[in-house]
């Protein structure tokens, strides 16, 4: 796989600005083929490009002032789903069809046909791009191109879930990832791209097997560890705020090896042994790293600790 971020601040070298965009459009076209792109001239450049290409999916992430990508037909041979991640709406044409995109919708085309899309340029404009292998799309969708320039509801589960993952997987250091690793990343959003078009009947049923249980378990692991220093912390607080049921939880987190209540456990002893070896914090009271780092029994801390450590908290802080 290959992933590179550029960012016009990397360009601030004494460029113009008309030459950090110049430089920009010709990343972007390594990407994603030939591409021509416009700007507003009135707002300062200041643009960003994410990307990360697997096997038969490539993952992109656009933010900046663009006016417009037109796309004159080249020859990459792949479809593109391009999701709107801004607040204003794009309005695409393809295949002599055109469509309004609203904001969370998202649309298919062909890269190696003309079309492309259009916006009001403002700083804030954000969209995702992928890329699919056309024969890989077209293995596992008989009317795929039926899809095309068709515009995906806001509300399609699957794309949302496609979202969010693909929200997680652009800030991840794509250079420390293992091949496991990267083949079930590959896998997981080619699937939630067939279940988001709406595949075959066996197409979607591997789909749902594979990628949608893959992305939640992900969703999970992230909220996971984004509040496991919450003491109300729960399996069922986690369901909520994702829309599952708490044993739908319970069950993708077993099927990983580590259950929810072993998981956060160890995620707060972890990170009050970090506290208690780390000299900054010699003069916090280990009641309050205990506490901090979601405990609510100091004496509960202490047995947990000695046992997955084989010291006090005492004992590590010296």
């Amino acid at each position: 796989m290959k992933s590179f971020r550029f960012s016009s601040d990397d360009l601030l070298d004494g460029r113009s600005d008309k030459s950090q965009f110049s430089c920009w459009c010709e990343l972007f076209s390594d990407c994603f083929g030939t591409t021509d792109i416009t700007r507003d001239d009135q707002l300062p450049f200041a643009a960003r490009l994410d990307f990360m290409s697997f096997d038969n999916v490539g993952l992109g992430s656009i933010r900046g002032p663009i006016a417009s990508i037109v796309n004159a037909g080249n020859k990459t041979d792949a479809f593109a789903l391009t999701i709107n991640k801004a607040s204003l709406p794009i309005t695409y044409f393809h295949r002599n069809r055109e469509i309004v995109i609203h904001p969370q919708m998202a649309t298919l085309i062909m890269l190696n046909e003309p079309g492309g899309g259009r916006r009001t340029p403002a700083l804030d404009n954000e969209w995702y791009i992928l890329s699919i292998k056309q024969r890989k799309l077209s293995d596992a969708m008989a009317n795929v191109e039926d899809m095309l320039a068709s515009p995906l509801a806001a509300d399609n589960q699957a794309l949302l879930h496609l979202t969010r993952y693909l929200s997680m997987m652009l800030d991840v250091d794509a250079e420390n990832l293992s091949e496991p690793l990267i083949t079930h990343i590959d896998e997981t959003v080619f699937d939630l791209v067939v279940l988001a078009l709406g595949g075959s009947r066996d197409a979607r049923a591997i789909a749902r097997s594979r990628g949608l249980r893959a992305a939640r378990l992900q969703m999970i692991l992230s909220e996971i560890e984004k509040g496991f220093t919450d003491p109300t912390l729960s399996a069922q607080s986690v369901a909520t705020k994702l829309g599952l049921s708490a044993r739908y939880v319970y069950e993708l987190l077993q099927e990983t090896g580590t259950g929810f209540s072993e998981r956060v456990l160890e995620l707060r002893l972890q990170k009050a042994r970090h506290m208690l070896e780390d000299p900054r914090e010699d003069l916090v009271r280990i009641s309050d790293v205990a506490y901090g780092v979601g405990f609510n029994e100091i004496s509960y801390f202490n047995r947990c600790f000695r046992r997955r450590f084989g010291i006090t908290p005492t004992g590590a802080r010296r």
